[in-house]
């Protein structure tokens, strides 16, 4: 299991063709990949670096609506400092998809991620 930041209440059905890659209390698909297409589905961000998670807190955690699985603005500063960082994620996600999706002459197929964040451990 890993830690990071989630701050979405949006759950979606695991769509036809693809397997369950992550989990967490919030939301049985955290992260998914289609065994026909090369696409792949996230339900977080590893993308996001502490700094951007500090900044968009700032800039738009006043239009955060709290839930059970959502934080406020408040509560993810809080735990910002408590957090690993996850882009080292990202990075491994995209060299990962790059060596599997690339084309025969290697030229890294074009890949839909789709993405969203809060503060969940997912498995």
């Amino acid at each position: 299991p890993f830690r990071t930041f989630l701050w979405h209440s949006d759950h979606f059905s695991l769509p036809s063709g693809c397997a369950s890659l992550a989990f967490s209390e919030a939301s049985p698909h955290q992260a998914f990949i289609s065994r026909t297409y090369p696409a792949i589905g996230l339900q977080f961000h590893p993308e996001m670096t502490l700094g951007t998670i500090r900044s968009a807190a700032e800039r738009f955690g006043k239009d955060w609506v709290q839930g059970p699985y959502v934080a406020g603005k408040e509560a993810i500063l809080a735990q910002t400092d408590h957090m690993p960082d996850t882009y080292w994620l990202m990075v491994t996600l995209l060299d990962n998809m790059e060596k599997e999706f690339g084309g025969p002459d290697r030229t890294p197929a074009k890949v839909e991620i789709t993405t969203a964040i809060c503060n969940n451990e997912l498995s």
